[in-house]
């Protein structure tokens, strides 16, 4: 499947692929919401795929070109999966904000602004990627986020991990400046 074109509408909102959404305040169900394997989501104006409130996604094997503001967003409690999969060209790779805590594993991440980026109370665990030509940094941690940043490779990159006074992640094995 391949998921690509979605524009924001005139008066703002869109610009999606897949927006999967749910309240600030929803639960997860303990359950995956949505399974995606082998697909490609490319050049949407917003994300490839926004998960928000409750949702919580599987994503394997698929590929994430050229969306405008990120390749995945998880907002608010999102929760899911990430795995070997490729993003290339987004705005950010993958956004992780909030309080959403995915794990994204055996990705390859080139180009962007951005290859992660992780705001608010997010705890995301993010393991085995690898991350190269993002113009501004690998991987951005702000605002009081945490969560595991394990086995990342960074490369042909200005900055490989950046971090706020007030982010604490747990660093392990990472080969990163």
């Amino acid at each position: 499947v391949t998921i690509a074109g979605a524009r924001a509408a005139a008066g703002g909102g869109g610009g999606a692929g897949v927006d999967l959404t749910g309240g600030q305040d929803a639960a997860s169900p303990d359950r995956t919401t949505v399974e995606v394997t082998r697909a490609a989501f490319r050049d949407n104006g917003w994300a490839g795929i926004s998960v928000a409130g409750g949702q919580r996604v599987s994503v394997v094997d698929s590929e994430f070109a050229e969306n405008g503001e990120c390749g995945a967003c998880f907002l608010g409690p999102a929760q899911g999966s990430i795995a070997d999969s490729r993003f290339t060209g987004n705005g950010v790779g993958v956004a992780v904000v909030d309080t959403a805590a995915p794990v994204l594993r055996g990705n390859r991440i080139s180009g962007g602004e951005v290859g992660i980026q992780v705001a608010g109370k997010a705890q995301p665990t993010i393991d085995d990627n690898r991350i190269s030509k993002a113009k501004r940094a690998a991987a951005i941690f702000t605002d009081t986020s945490g969560g595991v940043l394990r086995k990342t490779v960074c490369e042909d990159v200005e900055v490989g991990i950046a971090l706020s006074k007030t982010a604490l992640p747990s660093l392990m094995d990472n080969e990163c400046t």
